[in-house]
């Protein structure tokens, strides 16, 4: 019952996963990893690169017991937090624009983008 209790309270944890200093990469994916196998329920992504990270958090998420979700604040586009990812305009821009299609198209480029990477809880207003 104990462990049981212990891994249902792991899944509600989601630590950083901070790739944006270039010198501390592998130290941070050191740590992703071991949380990923302790259970826990995912990570706030901040950062990675475009070109590797689809298979780095592939290779993630096979060390999870249970599965993780990925999640980042992308409101202005995948390149918000990922390099080479896209850029979209502020949110502000596109609501004054005064077309309700604009923003529409946005949401699904930017969950189409992340879906490609392995991103799938996406943060924003």
């Amino acid at each position: 019952m104990a462990d049981d209790l212990a891994a249902l309270a792991a899944r509600t944890i989601f630590p950083i996963l901070d790739l944006r200093k270039p010198a501390q990469l592998a130290a941070s994916w050191a740590r992703a990893r071991d949380l990923a196998a302790g259970g826990v329920g995912g990570f706030i992504l901040f950062g990675g690169d475009s070109a590797t990270l689809a298979a780095e958090l592939a290779a993630l998420r096979a060390l999870s017991p249970r599965g993780l979700l990925i999640g980042s604040d992308l409101e202005r586009g995948l390149g918000q937090q990922v390099k080479g990812g896209a850029q979209q305009p502020p949110l502000r821009a596109l609501g004054a624009a005064n077309d309700p299609a604009l923003p529409e198209q946005a949401g699904f480029a930017v969950a189409r983008d992340a879906l490609a990477l392995g991103i799938d809880w996406l943060y924003g207003p």
